[in-house]
């Protein structure tokens, strides 16, 4: 009987191990190189569709963002990171700052952001989606396609 029930308890906990741990996922290192690319991107998009040019972009370090080392400044803009509540108080003293809440999710094959761009004392301005597909000949991710959703934004 105690072969039957260790048989049981390894059917049971099996499908736990195997789905807490994904053989597509990235490594730190990867992860940190893909928010690094996203984030170039973005200021190259909002550049070239609205003429926007940042001095810095203040990020937000919520709950779901990746604990990542990024570099302090992408496409010769300088990247900060605030708390939420940090960040709508600097919102409130400077309406000018752009605040982004960055989500990232996505497999080694393919992975997806969503910048939600806030400013104007935290008036939701536009959001960003991009999309990314792993070239595995090159080892690099590439924009597969990027779109805006726009809200209080003036194009």
């Amino acid at each position: 009987m105690p072969t039957m029930s260790r048989q049981v308890i390894l059917i049971f906990f099996l499908p736990f191990f195997s789905f807490g741990q994904s053989i597509s996922s990235l490594t730190k290192a990867e992860l940190t190189k893909c928010y690094s690319l996203a984030i170039a991107d973005y200021v190259k998009t909002v550049y070239k569709e609205h003429k926007i040019t940042f001095d810095t972009l203040y990020f937000g370090k919520h709950d779901q963002f990746p604990n990542l080392k990024l570099p302090g400044k992408i496409e010769n803009t300088n990247i900060k990171f605030l708390s939420p509540e940090n960040g709508l108080k600097l919102q409130r003293e400077r309406k000018s700052i752009y605040y982004i809440n960055m989500i990232g999710w996505g497999t080694r094959e393919k992975y997806e952001f969503m910048f939600v761009t806030f400013t104007h004392s935290s008036a939701h301005q536009f959001d960003w989606h991009v999309n990314y597909t792993y070239n595995a000949k090159q080892k690099v991710f590439e924009l597969h396609k990027s779109s805006f959703d726009y809200y209080w934004f003036k194009k």
